[in-house]
């Protein structure tokens, strides 16, 4: 109604303070800002709407997010649930009218106890979202009955994002042809071919991210195979997550081919079967590499000598086995580094023998700027270095201390940095939260920082410049 906003019906106008009317203005907006407001609702909540009035009774129907997320029940109620969300699910798609969504969320249940057609559920649900030509895609299947990802999910040229996790099972036809994906993850999932996944790179042309996530025992079921050789020319970041091989692990490796990635991260469950190659890769900026038990040492040397050209490199569970020797003689020098950062597993620092085997990389480090150290809540025997790297006395102008406890020998850490830091201009200290143990006795981080920074106050400084920073 022109001249101002329109005004609800008498039935529908509440009473205020001093008997002041108050006007619904949501329900006066046009019907295309209602719906864009019902998106950011959760699906259930913006159905339940409809319920209001015969204004909203169909507003929700053109949402561009639909979520659907299956409750875990008792296994009493499973049945119920089952037949229940699934009639939810099917009712809400039959009575969608929009020509698109942005984001389709599914995360639901495969068990033996659903019957034969949950799997077929599934699929008809995915099928539906690509026929509403949705941007994001996002499916979670747990259990053990594995779901068949239905084949236009590979020509859905409006796809932008794609993320499959759980148990799913992708049989990745000759022609792909996914010209929008940008970001895919596979977390878990089940190829049913060695070269699936170099087909599904294929035909993403312009994807910049790609996660894949391997788990357990049947190589061929679960993609490490397929993992052999990634390649992709318009790849830039990549984040590989190998989980523990069960019952033993898996012998393979993996070749990444990715001239245009400039960041890449790989988390290593097992190496000691492993080797990864990182090749043509001249735009790589940024390494996180992450080893979570018996590493290969000959494997993460190769590894670093392939990306020995980054400027920042994150570095989680470096234990002395991967540094001591003759491992040490091979590490590359990373003359484009500027940012460390090196991150202790629980239980870490037991099986490194002092700060000289983290001086390794130091020393191999010429240019670097910006060292941050986590030592991982647990106490270390301090041993004086053999030399100094020369990064302290023409580069390195900031070190970070996380988790600090206060140990003897976070402490003897941090009086070697002071003292041979000529160029440093800040020294930040993180303490943990948890209580600090001192001298015998418990502290909390305030009497902490006291305690500590009047101790700090007394180390000698190689630069005169340095403050020393609690955060």
């Amino acid at each position: 109604m022109a001249g101002g906003p329109a005004r609800i019906s008498n039935s529908k106008r509440q009473k205020h303070d001093g008997d002041e009317d108050v006007y619904d203005r949501i329900s006066a907006l046009p019907n295309v800002l209602r719906t864009h407001i019902l998106s950011f609702l959760p699906t259930k909540e913006a159905v339940r709407t409809c319920v209001l009035s015969k204004r909203w009774k169909f507003a929700w129907t053109s949402i561009s997010k639909l979520e659907f997320i299956e409750a875990q029940v008792s296994e009493k109620n499973k049945r119920i649930n089952e037949q229940s969300f699934e009639k939810y699910v099917d009712g809400v798609l039959g009575r969608h009218d929009a020509l698109f969504i942005n984001k389709f969320i599914l995360q639901c249940w495969s068990h033996d106890f659903h019957h034969e057609h949950r799997p077929l559920h599934v699929s008809k649900w995915i099928s539906t979202a690509i026929a509403l030509n949705v941007e994001e895609l996002d499916i979670l299947v747990r259990g053990l009955k594995p779901v068949a990802l239905p084949p236009c999910l590979y020509t859905c040229g409006r796809l932008k994002v794609l993320k499959l996790r759980g148990i799913l099972t992708l049989q990745v036809p000759e022609l792909v042809c996914l010209n929008s994906l940008k970001i895919l993850w596979l977390q878990g999932i089940m190829f049913l071919e060695d070269n699936s996944l170099r087909k599904l790179l294929s035909g993403s042309q312009f994807l910049d991210e790609l996660l894949v996530r391997t788990i357990s025992c049947n190589s061929r079921s679960l993609g490490i195979s397929s993992l052999s050789y990634i390649s992709s020319p318009s790849l830039k970041i990549l984040k590989i997550q190998d989980c523990l091989g069960y019952p033993k692990p898996m012998e393979y490796s993996v070749v990444v081919d990715a001239p245009n990635m400039t960041d890449l991260h790989i988390s290593i469950e097992d190496a000691r079967r492993k080797c990864y190659t990182v090749k043509n890769s001249p735009n790589l900026v940024s390494a996180h590499i992450e080893i979570n038990s018996s590493p290969n040492a000959d494997v993460f040397v190769k590894l670093l000598e392939n990306i020995s050209h980054i400027s920042r490199l994150n570095l989680l569970g470096l234990t002395k086995d991967l540094l001591e020797g003759d491992h040490y003689q091979n590490v590359p020098v990373f003359h484009n580094l500027k940012h460390l950062t090196i991150e202790i597993l629980e239980g870490g620092w037991q099986h490194m023998t002092g700060w000289q085997h983290m001086t390794c990389i130091l020393e191999r480090s010429p240019n670097l700027a910006s060292l941050s150290l986590n030592p991982g809540n647990f106490y270390f025997e301090w041993h004086q270095p053999d030399h100094v790297p020369g990064c302290f006395s023409s580069h390195l102008d900031e070190v970070m201390i996380r988790n600090f406890e206060g140990w003897d020998g976070d402490l003897r850490v941090i009086e070697y940095l002071l003292k041979h830091g000529t160029v440093l201009k800040k020294m930040i200290i993180c303490p943990s939260d948890r209580p600090i143990w001192i001298r015998g006795s418990s502290l909390r981080p305030s009497k902490l920082k006291l305690d500590v920074f009047k101790q700090m106050l007394m180390f000698p400084r190689g630069s005169a410049t340095c403050q020393i920073v609690f955060s």
